[in-house]
């Protein structure tokens, strides 16, 4: 298959890693050889040259909807190893250019069976929609994926956000897999953080059992607060208690990331004799000592 391009990383609940990636199918000898790739990583890795690699699946590229260059891809797995690839702003290949640059993704679950005669490996593939109403209007407000078992022990996928740059509030979509493409809709849920909250929202991320938010406390800096999150749905209609906190980082930080109940933020710190870098985390009570990490010229 020859040399792959990771576009996305998910974090596996057995201590794996998922990656979705491009390449080529160096048996097809010409035309249509790009295919998209579901890797999954061995458990537990000690290190980075610890990490091995399996390939779960694979499908012609040129079926599935593609993530516009440049365009921010976030990526999560359930833990029956269902994988939702998804972007603000995606292609939808033979559906005019009306359909062009609209939140969607694509989707690998193992159960599935794709009408594909290019899918191999286990389960199928297919492409995540939105109706053209779909109330995500930008990505500056900032948002991200988590999943909820249902009832019938069934993991469904959900998508939160920030409806405006200027917000108190959280907005939902969920995924609806009876269509094909399948959908991701508008949820009638809102969750207000305004009763705790003095200024606004910028961005959210969520893990497998807490939810990160940060923003601006009404003119006296930044804000992050983090509340426990369900782990069966259905959805809640109303926002879970938030615990605020106070943590603060440098201005040229980069957006927050979150794993493991803890929130990250990566920041340069020195840029005299090659790149010094620290990693701040937060884990919703107090702030853990930083990671120094370095780039030499």
């Amino acid at each position: 298959m020859g040399q792959l391009e990771a576009s996305c990383f998910a974090q596996g609940s057995d201590n794996t890693l998922y990656a979705l990636a491009y390449g080529y199918d160096l048996s097809v000898p010409s035309g249509d050889s790009a295919v998209a790739v579901l890797l999954k990583s061995n458990a537990s890795p000690s290190g980075p040259n610890a990490l091995t690699w399996q390939v779960i699946s694979t499908i012609r590229k040129s079926e599935l909807f593609s993530f516009e260059k440049g365009e921010m891809i976030q990526c999560i797995a359930d833990p029956d190893g269902a994988f939702l690839a998804w972007a603000y702003r995606t292609n939808r290949q033979g559906q005019g250019a009306t359909a062009q640059s609209r939140p969607g993704g694509i989707r690998y679950d193992p159960s599935l069976s794709t009408p594909s005669t290019t899918t191999t490996g286990k389960g199928g593939w297919v492409n995540v929609d939105t109706p053209l109403s779909y109330s995500w209007t930008s990505t500056s407000a900032g948002g991200d994926l988590f999943y909820l078992k249902d009832g019938s022990g069934k993991y469904n996928f959900f998508h939160a956000f920030i409806p405006g740059s200027v917000s108190v509030s959280i907005e939902f979509g969920s995924l609806n897999t009876a269509t094909t493409p399948n959908t991701m809709e508008n949820s009638a849920t809102t969750w207000s953080v305004a009763s705790t909250i003095t200024g606004y929202v910028e961005g959210i991320k969520i893990t497998a059992t807490k939810l990160f938010i940060w923003g601006i406390a009404g003119g006296s800096g930044n804000l992050f607060a983090v509340a426990d999150i369900p782990q069966n749905g259905p959805l809640p209609t109303s926002a879970p208690s938030l615990q605020l906190g106070n943590y603060t980082t440098p201005v040229t930080c980069s957006n927050p990331g979150a794993m493991d109940a803890k929130v990250y933020k990566y920041c340069p710190v020195s840029q005299i004799h090659g790149n010094e870098f620290k990693l701040f985390i937060w884990d919703g009570n107090r702030n853990l000592d930083p990671i120094g990490m370095s780039q030499l010229p």
